[in-house]
């Protein structure tokens, strides 16, 4: 794996100021150090005490033990506290040269290595214990970080929804109150148009009466109620033939003005509006009425 520059120089900085335990369970080479340093302070006092008393001690092997326990844990000082016994005896022979003397006997080699075993063991279980409880703590803070970043990220989605919800309450309110005016507005037209004194009718798709004013239901001599749902062009003249209008008047309609007729109702759906047309209506009494007529498509 590639390190971008600097990297290694940032983590020897935070290896610095990293207390001396921490520095010794994040560098190996440290603790080999403290280890090595540990034996040579041993060999110094193991020396001084034989050559001040003239006797060994296993007692100075708790120094190397003790390390080695404080450094790299529990098993590890037991099983140094009882690589001291047999070094205990190599060092005796080699000053000795005798493996028994009056002050080193087997009684004292193995109380003293003991006495080096418990402390070395108990050294590394509370060494072990603080490895945990850090490595704990670590995780608390760790997961108290990751808590904080997880409150934030719902806080700001907790936010960003009530921006939302705020928006949605602004266009529902906005929806709502365009809906009042297309209400208010609709009321007014169907109130306009039911007072026009110009016959109007409002029709569906299929061209079926569905809303009348009074003017139209008074020109084709229906109620409104009458009125819905019948075709519009049930009101027209639709046969060729002679007619007497309601003035008196006689007209002709022929098969030209019945296609012109068929043109005006083509042009009406593809333009959508129709102006100026002129047209004969037929009411419920038989009575034949001359009509201008205009008409405009509405779509949905």
């Amino acid at each position: 794996m590639l390190e971008k520059p600097g990297q290694k120089q940032m983590a020897s900085d935070d290896l610095q100021k990293l207390s001396f335990r921490e520095r010794l369970e994040k560098d190996w080479t440290l603790r080999i150090g403290a280890v090595l340093l540990s034996l040579v302070l041993y060999v110094i006092v193991y020396l001084l005490i034989y050559y001040s008393t003239g006797w060994t001690m296993a007692i100075a092997g708790i120094i190397p033990a003790v390390t080695v326990g404080g450094v790299f844990g529990f098993l590890p000082g037991i099983f140094a506290g009882i690589l001291t016994f047999p070094v205990l005896f190599i060092s005796h022979f080699m000053l000795e040269g005798e493996l028994w003397s009056s002050g080193f006997t087997i009684g004292t080699a193995i109380s003293g290595t003991g006495a080096v075993i418990l402390n070395a063991g108990i050294v590394g279980r509370i060494r072990d214990l603080d490895v945990r409880f850090r490595k704990s703590l670590g995780e608390r803070k760790l997961a108290d970080v990751v808590l904080m970043e997880n409150v934030q990220i719902l806080s700001r989605q907790k936010a960003k929804l009530q921006e939302i919800n705020n928006g949605l309450e602004n266009a529902h309110a906005e929806r709502k109150k365009s809906v009042l005016i297309l209400q208010e507005t609709e009321n007014r037209l169907e109130k306009l148009i039911g007072i026009s004194t110009d016959p109007i009718v409002i029709c569906d798709s299929q061209g079926r009466a569905e809303k009348p004013n009074r003017a139209f239901c008074e020109m084709v001599a229906l109620t409104e109620k009458d009125m819905i749902g019948k075709p519009i062009h049930s009101f027209s003249l639709n046969s060729p033939g002679k007619y007497i209008l309601e003035t008196g008047e006689e007209i002709c309609i022929d098969e030209d003005h019945l296609n012109n007729t068929r043109k005006k109702f083509k042009h009406l759906f593809d333009k959508g509006t129709m102006f100026n047309w002129e047209a004969y209506l037929i009411n419920q009494n038989k009575k034949i009425i001359p009509t201008l007529n205009n008409a405009v498509c509405l779509y949905d």
